[in-house]
């Protein structure tokens, strides 16, 4: 594991960048996702299905 203080000024410019766009480009995917109606009515399908038990839990489920 390399401590921050190994690191050159350049190396970390480029971690803090790297870091900074990933999490831009993760809420403009986010923004997107809430601005379509056909996402958003899956979402409310999905909680109608939970809140009525129409679901099957993850240790029911095998890898084929």
């Amino acid at each position: 594991m390399t401590a921050i203080t190994d690191l050159t000024v350049e190396e970390l410019e480029r971690l803090i960048e790297g870091i900074v766009r990933r999490s831009i480009e993760e809420s403009l995917e986010d923004l997107e996702a809430l601005a379509s109606r056909r996402y958003l009515s899956s979402i409310a399908e999905a909680r109608e299905d939970y809140r009525a038990d129409r679901v099957t839990p993850l240790d029911d489920l095998e890898d084929d």
